[in-house]
């Protein structure tokens, strides 16, 4: 069997605590329109301040597919929109929000 493997670049937001539900809100193949689509809010993926954080993970098809491509983001609240930022300890440990 011949499998496709393009990738694609899951948008899953999450709260501020490890036990809170997390979101794929979608996904994307490019890496930059999934950076993009985060950084304009679309959606309104913030949702008011109940997803603070935003990770964007590299999958490709597969059975455990691990990628340490991710990208995360931190709603700034002075400008109003998601930033760069490093991944938060506590999810330092945790893998495939995404497709999981």
């Amino acid at each position: 069997m011949k499998i496709n493997k393009k990738a694609i670049y899951t948008i899953t937001t999450l709260r501020s605590s490890l036990y809170a539900p997390c979101r794929c809100v979608g996904f994307f193949h490019e890496k930059k329109h999934a950076i993009e689509s985060v950084k304009n809010n679309d959606g309104d993926i913030y949702e008011e301040g109940f997803y603070p954080y935003v990770v964007i993970e590299k999958s490709l098809p597969g059975i455990y597919h691990f990628e340490s491509d991710d990208v995360w983001f931190r709603w700034n609240r002075k400008l109003k929109c998601y930033k760069k930022c490093e991944k938060p300890d506590m999810y330092k440990r945790v893998v495939c929000f995404g497709i999981g």
